[in-house]
Order: C-alpha cells, then structure tokens, then sequence
C-alpha cells in the first residue's frame, strides 16, 4: 500500500493511519485511488478522477495515469467532460450522450472535430478553438493540435514557415 500512497503523492508516514474524515477533498480522492491501485488493477475504470483536485494533483494524476499506461501496461479508461484532459491523456475517445454512441475513433479525429463536438453541445478543447480561430483569420496550421503543447508546435512550425 505503501507504494500505491506515493504514486498518489500522499506521505504514507503522514496519511497511512488517518481517518478519513480528516483528509480534505483532494486526499480523499487521492487516498481512493491509491486504495484502488494498490490491487494492482490491469485495467482501471475511472469516473471524474480529477475532480476536486488543484492543478499540481490534477497534473501529477495524468502523469500517474500515463506511466501506469505506458510503462506498467494498465488499460485505462476514464470518463471526463473536461476535453482537454481527455485530450492529454487519450488515445481512443467515445462519445456519448444519453446512452447513446456519438462517435467513436482516435482521439485526433474525435476532439479535432469541433463541429461534431458542437453539435454535441460540446466546447473544442483550447487548442482546437485556437486552430479554428486562427484559421477564421487566415493563419491556418498544418495540423489541427489537440493539446497547448501541439498549438505551441504548429505555431512555430506555421511562423517558421
């Protein structure tokens, strides 16, 4: 367990022994996924697994999430209405509404279509708005970018032209 608590960033010298009526929002849900991970699942079903945390537990998640992924093979599947998180952490995206399937693919083709996500009553992410803002005023990119890394990218490579 002990292994689990610091893949959570939680001290287990500090949080192993406390009540967990003590813990805020932020360590109960990190203490409830290291209760989790310490089955050592092969794959893990999440549901809002950032909520409630602040933006270094959030980043610190995603880095959990992908190292279980790609260096311990762990199938990961989570559900998110942040499509930006989704956008840094997925590589095959359903979506769904009401019960029913949307549309299904590749994370790219997904979330970089942002008429299919607006019909869905859903926002881009950050860097497909960009992209399409970008575009509307006539600097368009060589690929549409799903994350502020990917923008940052296509931007350089558009203004070394």
């Amino acid at each position: 367990m002990r292994w689990a608590l610091n893949a959570v960033a939680l001290d287990p010298d500090v949080f192993a022994d406390r009540p967990t009526l003590s813990l805020s929002g932020g360590e109960m849900r990190r203490a409830a996924i290291a209760g989790v991970l310490a089955t050592r699942p092969r794959v893990l079903i999440l549901d809002e697994v950032t909520t409630g945390l602040d933006p270094e537990g959030r980043a610190q998640i995603h880095a959990l999430l992908r190292q279980l992924n790609h260096d311990e093979g762990t199938t990961v599947l989570f559900v998110s209405n942040d499509l930006d998180e989704v956008a840094l952490l997925a590589s095959s995206v359903t979506l769904l509404k009401n019960g029913q399937t949307l549309a299904q693919g590749s994370a790219r083709t997904v979330l970089g279509d942002a008429a299919l996500l607006g019909a869905c009553g859903l926002g881009a992410p950050f860097a497909v708005s960009l992209a399409d803002d970008l575009s509307a005023h006539g600097i368009v990119l060589t690929h549409t970018p799903l994350t502020a890394e990917e923008a940052e990218e296509e931007l350089w490579q558009a203004w070394k032209g």
